[in-house]
Formats: structure tokens, sequence, C-alpha cells
């Protein structure tokens, strides 16, 4: 085993996984009850160019302050949203949303649109990017926690997170949620203004003894993901990440190693050739 590996292994060992059980999930079905559904904690990729995270914590008026945000990314998927206005201007909300970055419902009508050919979510002719926002959102388990929290990437952080999936985890024979992922923010100067964008890696592997409480807790967010809609708490329409900009072509991997799980959906990122 090489030495990277190992070391993986140990930090891996270290970080505490609090998955749901059966008693758990009953229990918050029954506290719950009456009280409308529980809602996951959601962190954003902050704007201005901002390093750190602001994590919810007991005090929701006191967010707590990180600069890494550390954890199992259980599942991911794309998510799709149209303001109908600019940051700031009076009566800005979301007039259309998709949860699976496919189809989009407006919030109006509740007419249902093909995310692919509406005309909202194709590139303008002037290259400055898209009316509707396309996002990735994360579900992270973090250590000792039995939720996970809602990450949602603007635009400008789907790059790094591509490359995260196709080299960091999908090269090496892994999936997102056979590692722990460690996610930090790095300043860059766009053409009009400083924002942020995630940086991922690798900061340990999940042992065999962890595999059964992750798949369990992946398990539980996929079943019940389509009930977490798009808000605006998953998008910071302050930054100079509203901006989109064209797809870049993904760099090559081997995929030999990678197996996809029974039952899975295509990765949202690339198509995955068969083994010979």
């Amino acid at each position: 085993m090489a030495e990277k590996d190992k070391k993986e292994l140990a930090a891996a060992a270290t970080f505490e996984v609090a998955a749901l059980d059966g008693d758990m999930i009953e229990a918050i079905k029954e506290e719950m009850d009456g009280l409308g559904r529980f809602q996951f904690p959601r962190v954003r990729i902050p704007s201005g160019g901002a390093i750190t995270f602001e994590l919810p914590g007991e005090d929701e008026d006191n967010p707590e302050v990180a600069k890494a945000i550390t954890g199992i990314i259980l599942y991911h998927h794309p998510a799709n949203a149209r303001w109908n206005g600019k940051f700031g201007e009076e009566g800005v909300r979301i007039v259309c949303s998709s949860i699976d970055g496919k189809c989009g419902r407006m919030a109006d009508t509740g007419e249902v649109r093909t995310c692919s050919d509406c005309p909202y979510n194709q590139f303008r002719e002037d290259g400055t990017g898209k009316e509707c926002k396309n996002m990735h959102r994360l579900y992270l388990l973090m250590e000792g926690s039995p939720f996970p929290v809602i990450l949602t990437l603007p635009p400008t952080s789907l790059k790094p997170f591509k490359n995260f999936v196709a080299l960091q985890c999908l090269a090496r024979g892994l999936r997102v949620h056979d590692v722990v992922a460690k996610v930090t923010l790095k300043k860059v100067q766009g053409p009009a203004s400083v924002y942020s964008v995630g940086v991922f890696s690798v900061a340990g592997k999940v042992t065999k003894e962890q595999k059964p409480q992750v798949e369990s807790m992946r398990r539980f967010v996929v079943g019940i993901k389509d009930a977490y809609g798009v808000s605006s708490d998953d998008y910071d329409m302050k930054g100079e990440h509203r901006r989109q900009a064209e797809p870049e072509e993904m760099p090559d991997f081997d995929p030999t190693n990678f197996e996809p799980m029974e039952g899975e959906e295509e990765l949202p990122f690339m198509d995955v050739p068969e083994s010979e």
C-alpha cells in the first residue's frame, strides 16, 4: 500500500461517522410531527472573495466561522434556478427551479420545462453567461453530526468539483462517498470583481468499518433529496459567481478501475465508457 494511501486511511479512521439508525429516524418523525419538515443546515460559497465559511450553529444569528469543511459527500446532483432580477432589486425571487438539473418548474404556474432546451438555460451570444444558474448540490456529512449539511456550489465552483470527482476519486477507483473530502476557499479576481471558489481535496479514505454507516446515510439522503427544493439560501447573489462561463473540456482519466454501483444514476459530469 502506498504511503499516501496509508495516511489517508489513518486520517479517516479517526473521523467519527454518526449515522442515523432506525430508532433515531423514528424519533425525528415523532418529535417533528406537526412542526413541519426538518431542514438540513445549508452552507453557501461566500461572495466577495471571502475565504471562510459561515456554518450554522445553535444561534442562527451568530454562525460559526471556519476556513475548511471536512466531511463525506454522501450524494451530489445538479440543481438549477432562475431569478427575476439582480441582487438588491425590489421583489427579486426565484421564478423557476429544478432539483435535478433536468426539469424545471415555474413558481407561479407550475409549468414544467425541460432544462436542456429552455431558452433561459442557453449561453448568451455576448458570453456573459446564462439567465438560469447551473449549480450543484452536495450533501456533506461532517464529523460527529447525524445530519448532513447542504453545500450548494455556484457555477464558478463547478470545474474544481468536477476535477475532484474525476481526478482525485474516479481515477483512483473511488466514489466520492468513499473518501473524506476537505473543502476550502480561494479568492479569485474576476473581470468585474473578486469572488470565492471552492477547492476540493481528499483528506482520507472511508474505512471498511465505516462503509455500512455511510451507505445507510447515503440511501437516506437519496430517498428524501427531492423534498428539499432550491431556495435563495442555496446561492449568494451578491457575488461575481453569478456569471457562468462557457464549459471547458474535462481532462482525460482512466475509468477502467471505476465500477458504478448497481442502480446508480449516471454520473452528472461525464459518460464513463464500458470496460472491454
